[in-house]
């Protein structure tokens, strides 16, 4: 469990639910009236949901030298 929650901080799981709504929010509009398929907002959530959960751990991977110069930053995991 432990491990679980290092990776959720890692890539900030927060933020990416705080994300979602704008996401499915900008796939109503362009439907724009049109039937709305299940199957295409469990993919937007999915991809949603890896490609920023990707774009956080490998900023963080790529930023860990300056993170870890940072006093604000210090203590992130990597």
């Amino acid at each position: 469990m432990a491990r679980l929650r290092l990776l959720l901080e890692l890539i900030r799981f927060s933020h990416t639910i705080f994300a979602l709504p704008f996401a499915l929010l900008s796939a109503v509009l362009a439907w724009r009236g049109q039937q709305v398929r299940w199957q295409e907002l469990v993919g937007i959530l999915l991809c949603m949901l890896f490609a920023r959960s990707a774009a956080m751990a490998f900023n963080r991977l790529v930023d860990r030298e300056i993170d870890a110069q940072n006093p604000r930053t210090q203590s992130r995991h990597l």
